[in-house]
């Protein structure tokens, strides 16, 4: 998807975020346009001002993480993405048990960052 593993320091997470990508995509949730850069720019946490959780998980989340992965930046040392998610489950109804499982090893990943 991304990157090839030997491209990247963080091979683990790497697949972790196609995974991720994965279910968005069994969700019929990974969409093929992005959305206004305006959106992309949101200041407002998720973006929940213009986009879906499940596009600013596309849009925002993985674009950033791949970007970092690929040298654009320091990979944060923290994340609580799967709370979001089960929130955005219950509300919408989506069967994302397989999408939250895979970003709560994201979040574990970041957050095992500072520890290694």
């Amino acid at each position: 998807m991304a990157m090839s593993f030997l491209e990247s320091q963080h091979p683990e997470l790497d697949l972790l975020l196609d995974r991720v990508q994965f279910e968005l995509e069994s969700l019929l949730l990974w969409g093929a346009e992005p959305p206004a850069p305006a959106c992309l720019a949101s200041q407002v946490p998720f973006a929940a001002d213009c986009m879906a959780f499940h596009e600013w998980l596309q849009w925002i989340f993985l674009a950033r993480l791949r970007a970092m992965l690929g040298g654009a930046g320091i990979l944060p040392q923290g994340s609580d993405v799967a709370s979001m998610a089960e929130v955005w489950q219950q509300v919408q109804g989506v069967d994302a048990v397989e999408l939250i499982r895979n970003l709560k090893s994201v979040d574990r990943y970041l957050n095992g960052l500072s520890n290694r």
